[in-house]
């Protein structure tokens, strides 16, 4: 699977994901068993079996946390479901059929990538090894809404370590990758994340060597707040002297989901760009203070603007209802902050002022009658410094925040000092 970096190449018009319009509603894990056409339904003792090594990857998630958080899972036992097509249309696919019966689920439960609270753990009946586990986030990244783990009842059967599988692609499905993506040996780690044979689980019994998380995989589950709203990371707490936490967050692509519209969010400008910035660096799920120092992986800086304008034009992949626009400006305490805003929305074919206010501070909320569209324009006017530097854009519906799978902002700092 291709995986996204904190650090993105620059591009003209760039593609970010977006989060579910419910973003601050916690997502529950749901137990799913499906069933191909043409396959044997699951029997009771192979459902109570599944049942029994959720609740089981729920308390290991809680050991794995320092007993600090774990996932909630929605229901007392999982939903029994029927497929549209035989097991054999399904694996074909190059993800084992994870997208087409994420889709089937959408359609038959009335959500979609935006509005879905589950993450769905999936276990298709098959008399075969096939489908591969498999899991995924929905929309990419962490904390983006919900995602799906793909598993098989013919591994629930034979297989010994379903348990390690299980908590895996759960890994998986909540936005974690794996550790070689950060520099560990895949097959010597003891991360969840990877593939030590000497982690596997047998049957309802752990390992001798129990598997744990890394920092780096605390710190990304930390960051799904809608998983594990109560989780925080402190790495003053969280890593040990000497340890070399990565500064970067890696994450998954969104899934390309069948009837569904692409995740993304894109931002344009033609106002030009100094500093080697991009106004994609304002979209982050978190912002640096004011009074931090510029940072060109997460800031955006207009060139020198005369007497004109900034304009930013943001189009959503659907039309969302706002109420709200966030505009976090400045850097260093003073430098280019933004004096006047004004946003306008794309109501039909025309541009619609919708919220215009002057003598901005450094992070200002504009506030406005709820209006709903996909496209979104900012004019932005600079202070006499002549320039702008945008440290985030934020936009609400309520006090729901709907916003874009951006690098978070981990500060200057990531490593406790020895």
């Amino acid at each position: 699977m291709r995986l996204l970096p904190c650090a993105l190449i620059l591009v003209v018009l760039s593609v970010v994901g977006l989060a579910s319009p419910q973003a601050s509603d916690r997502v529950r894990v749901l137990p799913i068993v499906f069933t191909p056409l043409g396959e044997r339904v699951p029997d009771a003792e192979q459902v109570r079996h599944f049942a029994r090594h959720l609740t089981w990857a729920r308390e290991r998630y809680r050991e794995l946390t320092g007993g600090r958080a774990t996932f909630e899972v929605a229901g007392r036992t999982p939903v029994e479901m029927r497929g549209a097509r035989e097991l054999d249309a399904y694996r074909a696919q190059p993800d084992g059929g994870l997208a087409q019966i994420v889709s089937e689920l959408f359609t038959a439960q009335g959500y979609d990538r935006f509005t879905c609270p589950y993450v769905f753990v999936v276990l298709v009946a098959s008399d075969t090894p096939c489908p591969h586990a498999i899991g995924r986030p929905f929309n990419g990244g962490v904390n983006t809404g919900g995602g799906a783990a793909l598993l098989s009842s013919f591994d629930l059967a034979t297989s010994p370590h379903f348990q390690t599988t299980l908590t895996h692609e759960l890994g998986h499905a909540f936005g974690l990758v794996h550790v070689d993506e950060y520099g560990y040996d895949q097959y010597d780690s003891r991360s969840i994340m990877s593939y030590d044979a000497g982690l596997l689980t047998r049957g309802f019994q752990q390992s001798a060597d129990a598997a744990r998380l890394l920092p780096e995989d605390l710190r990304a589950l930390a960051l799904n707040r809608r998983v594990f709203p109560t989780l925080t990371f402190d790495p003053h707490r969280d890593v040990l002297q000497g340890y070399r936490l990565a500064n970067e967050v890696h994450w998954l692509e969104p899934m390309r989901i069948p009837g569904e519209v692409p995740h993304e969010v894109r931002i344009g400008t033609r106002t030009r760009s100094a500093r080697r910035t991009h106004p994609r660096n304002a979209l982050h799920s978190t912002t640096p203070s004011p009074y931090a120092p510029f940072d060109p992986r997460c800031m955006w800086h207009s060139a020198y603007l005369r007497d004109e304008n900034a304009s930013l034009e943001i189009r959503f992949p659907t039309a969302v209802n706002l109420t709200a626009l966030g505009i976090h400006s400045q850097y260093g305490g003073h430098k280019h902050r933004v004096r006047t805003a004004t946003l306008e929305a794309r109501v039909g074919r025309e541009w619609r002022v919708v919220a215009q206010q002057a003598g901005l501070v450094a992070d200002q909320r504009l506030l406005f009658e709820r209006v709903r569209s996909d496209r979104w324009r900012i004019v932005l006017a600079p202070t006499d410094s002549g320039h702008i530097v945008l440290r985030g854009l934020k936009f609400y519906s309520g006090e729901t925040e709907v916003f874009p799978v951006g690098p978070p902002y981990l500060g200057p700092a990531t490593v406790p000092a020895e």
